[in-house]
């Protein structure tokens, strides 16, 4: 019978105290069956058993001197790093390993385990937990699902699957009631054990964000870490010789009403043959050193996590809030894309340095689209228009070549005094397209530096989308009388032609929705891909370092190419790096989305009964889901609320249709509905139709 990873490190594991190479596997593995010889080796066999061994070398768990030898030192201490679908990601020792659920012994996020290793599979490293060594938290948020025996088993929403904890009490408990849990590292009944800390009101809106956190077991904030003078004397001597001094250059930043962790800011020079961009970002990677424990600290959080009016922050906030913050008035460190164009906004040439920066003015969106409009004269002005009209320029050439412009509005929650009110749509601005275009120009420069010059780093990828999906696309537009053609050598170009067309339309919502849902899911990788979306052959983030970590990387790769350095990252932690940070970004996208959800529900509690009109948003196998035009909240029409017909989901045709009438409901339907019943605890809005505009 072939060999197997994991009948190779069943071999390992019996015989730890031996040497190990491809021949002497075979050997212990013939011993093993009792003298009869495994006549079915074969190169391949050979080939698996030399992968395996160097597997489990990267971990460290063996070391190669003349052969392999497990090594005395390695521990099999692991962290928890995240949960998906039916298994885990672990980190060990700077490796991922994956667990399946049925072999982590309820193990979270967070979570520090021992494990031991089980099988290697499609080059992933599969473990078991042996034991859970640290809880990362023992507080949960748990929704009483049952009552046995004076045993509540409530249900911990985490990741896909829901965690089932059971609880000894003699309190009365309902159905549904929200219950904060402390786990511990026992089991009753079959389950994780816990106790009932606290019943929770679920009118008390001060258990919303520790709900959410709970739910995707997000950071805590920062204890320790908080002393500037031990950041500051830590940052190396070298980091202050060759700085450009830039603080004689008028320099804005622009950020929302509320930020506080300024990480961009932008200079202008109108110079009379050519026009001088420069970006300045926070220089985070002079602050926290490679594989400090900040840093290690800095890479488990990935990103910071903005919830309402709260942030959880990537690095704590003496950093993100002061020290790197580019506040008004300050001098700063900050690593410069000075990009060089001439009087066609065309791009000649760019330079990434070592700077140093004071900010003259700290604008918000709001104020600074005001100035462009008013009739001031000042230095300001001057800047903000100049730069408004050269980012302008800048984007008409970038849809020339590929890059997609969906007209889809966010939305924000909006605080008074520190409580929530309502639910808007976000203006749009035109001091938003200012930064957003310099930041853009800057990313390209800093991955197109990188590649060219061969310097491993992290990139921002987004594939094309799938030959599957643009077929279900072009079924869909068909649908709206809209027709899809293929432009010869860019589908960016032949799909903003489709949302040109629609542009202030009734329609023009929904297209653009479901262009967006078509889209591939960006992500960090070692390889440099290219961006779809935006155009870009060259594509990373640079702009961010205080709320991203790869961001941070890409810092250190540059400042390796400008000092002529090696490299700081292999591509193999690259890669463990970038995959770690786009599971990270999801997580963080995730909580945000339900928090809109539970506090839309919030908002909802009292309009029971009411008449809205709206769209259809989305279509799933449970239902049909509406968003209110007047105001950015969704809810669901079950289809157990549709008793007119049995509903069916068409999945490619983005539709529910009825069995016996044929009656289609599609996305982009305007609707009227009521609001039937309103959940906070499962953040659930339910409506129920009233009339349609549908189509047969």
């Amino acid at each position: 019978m072939p060999l197997s990873p994991k009948k190779i490190i069943e071999v390992i594991q019996k015989n730890q105290d031996q040497s190990f190479s491809a021949n002497k596997i075979i050997s212990l593995h013939n011993k093993s069956r009792k003298g009869k010889k495994d006549s079915s080796i074969s190169s391949k066999d050979i080939q698996i058993i030399s992968d395996t061994l160097e597997q489990l070398k990267d971990t460290g768990y063996l070391i190669k001197k003349n052969a392999y030898q497990i090594n005395p030192d390695f521990t099999f201490n692991a962290e928890i790093t995240a949960k998906e679908k039916h298994q885990l990601k672990a980190n060990l020792n700077g490796v991922e390993i994956t667990i399946r659920n049925e072999e982590s012994k309820g193990a979270e996020n967070g979570d520090s385990v021992i494990i031991e290793f089980a099988d290697i599979r499609k080059n992933s490293i599969y473990c078991r937990v042996r034991k859970i060594s640290r809880k990362k938290e023992t507080l949960k948020y748990g929704i009483a699902d049952k009552i046995r025996n004076g045993i509540v088993f409530s249900k911990i929403t985490f990741g896909e699957e829901p965690l089932i904890s059971a609880s000894k009490t003699s309190l009365k408990i309902k159905d549904d009631e929200i219950l904060l849990l402390r786990l511990k590292n026992s089991i009753l009944a079959g389950y994780a054990e816990s106790d009932i800390v606290e019943r929770v009101d679920e009118n008390d809106e001060s258990h919303d964000i520790p709900r959410i956190i709970s739910m995707h077991s997000l950071p805590s904030q920062y204890s320790g870490f908080d002393s500037e003078h031990e950041i500051t004397k830590n940052i190396p001597k070298s980091e202050y010789k060759s700085r450009k001094d830039f603080r004689k250059l008028f320099t804005v930043t622009i950020d929302g009403e509320t930020a506080k962790d300024f990480d961009d800011a932008i200079s202008f020079e109108d110079k009379l043959r050519e026009n001088v961009l420069y970006v300045h970002i926070a220089d985070v990677s002079a602050h926290v050193a490679k594989d400090s424990p900040l840093d290690a600290e800095a890479m488990k959080r990935g990103t910071s996590y903005y919830l309402g009016n709260k942030v959880i922050p990537m690095l704590p906030e003496i950093i993100s809030n002061k020290l790197c913050s580019l506040r008004e008035g300050e001098d700063k460190l900050t690593l410069t894309a000075i990009l060089t164009y001439n009087k066609k906004n065309e791009l000649k040439k760019y330079e990434f340095c070592r700077s140093t920066i004071r900010v003259d003015k700290r604008l918000t969106y709001k104020n600074a689209s005001e100035i462009i409009n008013s009739q001031s004269k000042d230095k300001t002005a001057k800047l903000l228009r100049t730069l408004d009209s050269f980012t302008k320029s800048l984007k008409e050439q970038r849809m020339k070549t590929g890059r997609i412009d969906m007209n889809l509005a966010d939305s924000e929650l909006v605080y008074h005094e520190g409580k929530f009110t309502d639910i808007v749509f976000s203006e749009r601005l035109s001091a938003h397209s200012i930064v957003e275009e310099s930041m853009l120009s800057a990313n390209e420069a800093a991955a197109h530096l990188l590649k060219k010059n061969k310097v491993p780093a992290l990139y921002r990828v987004h594939e094309k989308t799938s030959t599957e999906k643009l077929y279900a696309m072009k079924k869909f537009l068909a649908s709206f009388n809209v027709n899809f053609r293929f432009e010869k050598g860019s589908l960016g170009v032949s799909i903003q032609n489709v949302l040109d067309k629609v542009k202030n339309l009734p329609n023009e919502h929904v297209i653009n929705f479901v262009v967006l849902k078509s889209m591939m899911q960006a992500v960090y990788s070692e390889k440099p891909e290219g961006h779809f979306g935006l155009g870009f052959t060259d594509y990373t983030h640079f702009t961010s370092p205080i709320r991203r970590y790869p961001d941070l990387i890409v810092h250190r790769a540059i400042k390796s190419y400008i000092d002529r350095a090696e490299s700081p990252y292999t591509d193999k932690k690259l890669y463990f790096i970038g995959d770690s940070s786009s599971k990270l970004e999801r997580i963080a996208q995730k909580a945000e989305r339900d928090l809109f959800r539970l506090k839309s529900a919030r908002l909802m509690k009292n309009s029971i009964g009411r008449e809205f009109d709206g769209i259809i948003s989305g279509v799933s196998k449970f239902g049909i889901y509406i968003l209110l035009n007047d105001k950015p909240v969704e809810g669901m029409v079950p289809f157990r609320n549709m008793s007119d017909d049995y509903y069916y989901f068409i999945e490619d045709e983005y539709a529910a249709k009825g069995k016996r009438t044929g009656r289609k409901y599609t996305i982009g339907d305007a609707v009227k509905v009521r609001v039937s019943s309103v959940n906070t605890v499962l953040m659930r809005i339910d409506f129920v139709l009233i009339k349609s505009k549908n189509r047969k």
